[in-house]
């Protein structure tokens, strides 16, 4: 039986680094390697075989989490800053925005490339995120566009088996973590995907007399049903879901063309 591996990765793309407001402590088991903008810390015995292979991989997307190399050097004991806000901190400004008429059904699209974007990275490499939700988004506005970059990995090399049901469960997990012995792949990172733009593009109504809220589509985007059936495909039962994050890019340029 396959078992996931220990590695703890912290990618992130840094934009305007000496802007971000949160932060965070690197102890003397971490090791931090810094490459322009971007921003590798690798936690938790590394599997530097795995990152030797990877090392001379270069840059292909502003946003993607990108140049994964093997990390060398004594540990450093400094603060470094992050992106400051997360999409979901961001979640009311962009109903704002939407209510305005600011960002269309065109920029949420861009939204969901970049995402997947950086996620199809990782699954070209062989590598599964296996914990994007909003909190590991970042938001940024880049030549007055909103960014997003994925942050915080922590699974490597698909295929593998869970031995037991996960003891903790977000939203954005796919139903199959709840299994014994289920089967996780790059599918569990497209139907995380899939959930986090489906909140995004969504409203949380209370009905009266109610016990259990429903959510709707906001009204900005009532009309676009390439993308609802994107989500419905990327959040759909683990067979019938893109097989990967370049599968859902596929889609979601395919969409782009057409709004």
């Amino acid at each position: 039986m396959l078992a996931p591996l220990s590695t703890n990765w912290y990618i992130t793309t840094m934009h305007r680094f000496d802007t971000y407001a949160s932060c965070f402590e690197i102890d003397e088991h971490e090791r931090v390697h810094k490459l322009g903008r971007h921003v590798l810390m690798c936690v938790t015995n590394p599997q530097i075989e795995l990152m030797r292979q990877l090392m001379d991989e270069q840059p292909k997307h502003l946003l993607a989490p990108l140049a994964i190399r093997a990390v060398q050097g004594e540990p450093l004991h400094e603060t470094y800053p992050l992106m400051g806000a997360t999409l979901a901190e961001h979640k009311r400004a962009i109903q704002h925005q939407l209510d305005e008429g600011k960002m269309t059904a065109g920029t949420i699209v861009d939204m969901m490339m970049q995402v997947a974007e950086a996620a199809a990275y990782l699954h070209e490499r062989g590598l599964v995120h296996h914990d994007i939700r909003p909190t590991n988004i970042f938001y940024d506005e880049i030549e007055g566009r909103p960014a997003l970059t994925l942050f915080d990995y922590n699974q490597v090399k698909p295929p593998y088996v869970q031995t037991k049901p996960h003891s903790s469960w977000n939203r954005e997990h796919a139903p199959e973590i709840a299994k014994s012995g289920s089967f996780i792949d790059y599918r569990f990172d497209v139907y995380a995907i899939g959930i986090v733009f489906h909140e995004l593009t969504h409203d949380l109504i209370w009905e009266s007399g109610s016990d259990f809220p429903e959510y709707r589509i906001k009204p900005a985007l009532a009309q676009q049903k390439d993308l609802r059936e994107i989500m419905a495909i990327a959040t759909g039962p683990w067979e019938g879901r893109y097989s990967d994050a370049r599968e859902l890019h596929a889609a979601l340029c395919a969409a782009k063309s057409r709004i």
